[in-house]
């Protein structure tokens, strides 16, 4: 931790204002210290502070937490809402815990006042459409009741091969 506020210090004396906070393996609320990090970012004074998560360990948190945490910007990065399209792109058995998760978000987003999240977004890695990923029964149930004009929906079809370590052979179909 001492490392990170030493570059966070050096960063705003330099003049930086805003930070992305870039998820290692799709999750960036793996590492267990990360609301002090973005607490220490916060306190710091940047005027933006934001991530990615694929909203899997959200819960170990807390979404009012998260929303609370001094992140300025979240993005929800995930499978269409269907539990067989996300097992064979996460290859892990999450779905439910996601998908709640995801609901906690937006009912904090919604609700929570306090919160010092602005900017809250769903993206969908999809081989279909957005009208398709909001056709979808899981999407009715944990998303749609919940949105407010202040949450952006989306697709993304264009993926990172990571230097070229993803394959297409190591891609489900589509």
């Amino acid at each position: 931790m001492e490392l990170f506020r030493r570059a966070v210090d050096e960063y705003a004396e330099a003049g930086g204002r805003k930070v992305a906070l870039s998820p290692y393996a799709g999750e960036i609320f793996v590492d267990l210290d990360i609301m002090h990090k973005i607490r220490y970012l916060a306190d710091t004074g940047f005027d933006r502070i934001h991530t990615y998560s694929n909203a899997t360990l959200i819960d170990r948190f807390g979404a009012e937490n998260v929303l609370r945490s001094g992140l300025t910007s979240l993005h929800i990065s995930t499978a269409p809402l269907d539990a067989q399209v996300y097992k064979a792109i996460y290859r892990h058995p999450a779905y439910r815990r996601t998908l709640r998760n995801i609901r906690d978000l937006l009912i904090g987003f919604r609700d929570a006042p306090d919160r010092t999240v602005r900017e809250f977004s769903i993206e969908f890695r999809s081989d279909r459409s957005l009208q398709a990923c909001r056709a979808l029964p899981d999407y009715k149930e944990f998303v749609e009741p919940y949105l407010t004009p202040e949450v952006s929906i989306s697709i993304l079809t264009h993926f990172d091969s990571r230097a070229g370590l993803i394959r297409p052979a190591d891609l489900p179909p589509g």
